[in-house]
């Protein structure tokens, strides 16, 4: 194992679930994939299935002991080591689409795509994702570089949708003028731009019926929505509450888990 510490493997997967997605979504390089030796001694269900998965997909599991994997996973130091299960993998880098990618599927498929503004947790993204993911977005669109270290977090969060989801980054999230003109292209693809924020002329997204085409905009619980795309936006929706009279601001991935299903019966319905 050694060697494997000191290799050019840059991401830690662990789990059966997280090294599944990942394989079958093919959305990076697998390099290695860990069994425990025991669980499978003991002809463990869970792993005897999934080493049949493996070998069904080409892929030969490499058999060690619990405390090898342990140490394995604890290396890749993003609060990790003791839920893998018996099972992680050395996966590479995350192969992602591109923005132009993601708006023309968005298009083509008259559906809806996500654009996940300031969300800077891993746990808080990988429930999001699950979320769009079950409602059926065409995409995500995630501002800034993908954070090294992060992939377990968001597989493991996600329940493997991560891996599943079409995502794009926008590298140039912090530039105001690039930011005008993502605008500018979602408009000229006839995509509507809707942005989740609270206001005088926000609708309730229950009641949108704008049409698809269509990108959300989520804001972080921090930062909230960028002014650029707020400004811009075609309509403002908001997720009514029972009492008006008091509102906190709700998690992103509720906001996610909401809007997303709530889009996918508008959808369903057309």
């Amino acid at each position: 194992m050694e060697e494997l510490y000191e290799s050019e493997t840059t991401e830690v997967l662990e789990g059966i679930i997280s090294v599944k997605a990942a394989i079958l979504a093919k959305s990076r390089r697998v390099d290695n994939v860990f069994v425990d030796l025991e669980k499978y001694k003991k002809r463990d269900r869970k792993i005897t299935a999934f080493v049949s998965f493996l070998k069904a997909n080409g892929i030969k599991p490499e058999f060690c002991e619990r405390g090898v994997i342990d140490a394995f996973v604890s290396s890749s130091g993003k609060d990790s080591g003791s839920t893998h299960g018996g099972v992680a993998a050395s996966v590479g880098k995350r192969e992602y689409s591109t923005v132009s990618d993601i708006l023309s599927a968005c298009a083509e498929k008259e559906g809806f795509c996500v654009y996940l503004d300031g969300v800077e947790d891993p746990f808080n993204l990988g429930y999001a994702l699950r979320a769009l993911y079950a409602a059926g977005a065409v995409g995500v669109i995630l501002p800034g570089k993908e954070r090294d270290g992060s992939a377990g977090v968001l597989a493991r969060s996600s329940a493997g949708a991560s891996e599943h989801i079409s995502l794009a980054r926008f590298s140039e999230s912090d530039d105001k003028d690039a930011r005008l003109r993502l605008v500018s292209d979602i408009k000229k693809r006839g995509i509507k731009l809707c942005c989740a924020a609270v206001s005088s002329e926000s609708v309730p997204i229950f009641s949108y019926g704008d049409g698809f085409p269509m990108i959300l905009f989520i804001g972080g619980e921090k930062r909230g929505i960028s002014p650029e795309f707020a400004d811009n936006s075609d309509r403002l929706i908001h997720i009514p509450y029972a009492d008006e009279s008091i509102r906190y601001s709700l998690p992103t991935a509720t906001v996610a888990a909401v809007c997303g299903m709530e889009l996918m019966r508008i959808k369903d319905k057309l």
